[in-house]
């Protein structure tokens, strides 16, 4: 077996010829591993498994506590981006505006739309990134989470610059199996999904479904696609069953609105067609409309 310079001294990772690698394997699989050993010289430790026993290694409020967030700086409503520039662009919308925390290349707001709290930022583009935007927002008081997102349709019904309100999520990503069974199907909250499509009513078209969630981009094949259209979805995209997952695990509240950008069905492409652009907006603008309702029925 080539042994590579992480395995060797470091001048046998220079070029020398005289050196004895020693090689760390789990005492279960020495005996696989050592019979591929070609340096009779090697010298092969063995060390035993061992197990965790503190409950946790990373703490969201002890992180969010090392980033310099107090209690109360985040809002009870938040608005999660996946592109920074959409985040950017929502923050236009905000007065009194304060950074909150910015950590793994994620940044929170917080400042009011019409004299009611909310916090915004940019949640994460993909499952696990927005795994950890919604750990951290929950630890710091967040309780009803808006994700205003970009979906491809899987329906030849489903138009370009339409919009997707998911009822529901299937999941296909790797990080909710980490929060709940995998028979368990994630739910957006009535009362948040029902105030977000009546706040974009009359100004897109609106589809309300279910949303596939999977994460390997370019594996939307139609032997992977077509299992989860039998399942009854009606869009796919990267995030949505982790925000209404752990929302659910939590306690917490989530819905979404998603702008149709593309559709697996027709082939068609339109992810900066001008008709995006404009569903995006009204989107925002719905998602804020929002904002005072849901703070009301939270409390």
């Amino acid at each position: 077996m080539p042994l590579s310079p992480r395995c060797c001294s470091n001048a046998a990772a220079a070029g020398a010829t005289d050196y004895t690698p020693t090689l760390n394997f789990p005492i279960n699989d020495s005996r696989e591993y050592i019979k591929l050993l070609t340096t009779p010289r090697a010298a092969v430790i063995l060390y035993g498994m061992e197990r965790m026993t503190r409950a946790m290694h990373f703490s969201p409020g002890e992180q969010l506590k090392s980033l310099g967030c107090r209690p109360g700086d985040l809002a009870g409503v938040a608005v999660l981006c996946g592109r920074r520039q959409r985040a950017d662009f929502c923050l236009e919308r905000l007065e009194n505006v304060r950074r909150v925390f910015s950590f793994a290349g994620l940044t929170f707001h917080t400042g009011t739309v019409d004299g009611v709290r909310v916090s915004v930022g940019n949640a994460g583009m993909y499952a696990d990134d927005t795994a950890i935007s919604m750990e951290l927002l929950i630890a710091g008081g967040v309780r009803t989470f808006i994700r205003v997102g970009s979906c491809g349709a899987l329906s030849g019904k489903v138009a370009i610059g339409d919009a997707v309100c998911p009822l529901r999520a299937l999941r296909g990503e790797g990080v909710t199996p980490y929060y709940a069974d995998r028979a368990y199907q994630p739910q957006a909250d009535e009362t948040v999904s029902r105030v977000l499509m009546d706040g974009c009513a009359g100004l897109v078209g609106v589809h309300a479904g279910t949303v596939w969630t999977m994460g390997a981009l370019f594996r939307e094949i139609p032997e992977v696609v077509n299992p989860a259209i039998e399942q009854g979805a009606l869009a796919v995209d990267m995030v949505t069953a982790v925000v209404l997952t752990l929302a659910a695990v939590n306690g917490c509240r989530a819905g979404a609105l998603l702008t149709v950008s593309d559709n697996l069905i027709t082939g068609e492409k339109g992810f900066s067609a001008p008709v995006c652009r404009r569903t995006e907006q009204t989107l925002i603008d719905a998602a804020f409309s929002s904002v005072a309702a849901l703070s009301v029925s939270a409390t």
